[in-house]
């Protein structure tokens, strides 16, 4: 069954030929991949996005139930820290606008760095 989509001129259809998909998940894995293929027999256009006439993959995660529970689990660990680096980063910046000595503006703006470093750490900056 050929695909479709709505765009500005109404549903449209996206004709492809030479459909197919793998799952691949190491052993042991927490997670794997559905990678799926396809030939469209002419380029598909919605807004400024345009999949091309030829061959394309998609790729989509998949997790087993215990994995996800536990990705989960360690998003929301690295949330908190995350808002905790947050805040010194906030209350550092705070401190070296109000100082007028420039030893404590580099002491605080330091901090802020360092603030700033653990917030890119976490994996969601």
């Amino acid at each position: 069954q050929d695909g479709t989509y709505v765009n500005m001129n109404g549903l449209q259809n996206v004709e492809f030929s030479e459909g197919c998909w793998e799952m691949i998940w190491r052993d042991r894995a927490a997670a794997g991949l559905i990678v799926c293929g396809l030939k469209l027999n002419q380029d598909a256009r919605r807004n400024d996005m345009v999949l091309e006439k030829g061959n394309n993959y998609i790729t989509f995660p998949v997790w087993s139930k215990e994995g996800l529970q536990k990705r989960q689990f360690c998003k929301l660990e690295s949330q908190a820290k995350y808002k905790e680096f947050e805040m010194a980063r906030d209350e550092e910046l705070q401190k070296m606008a109000k100082s007028s000595n420039i030893l404590m503006k580099a002491l605080h703006y330091r901090n802020a760095v360092a603030a700033t470093e653990n917030m890119d750490n976490t994996g969601l900056h």
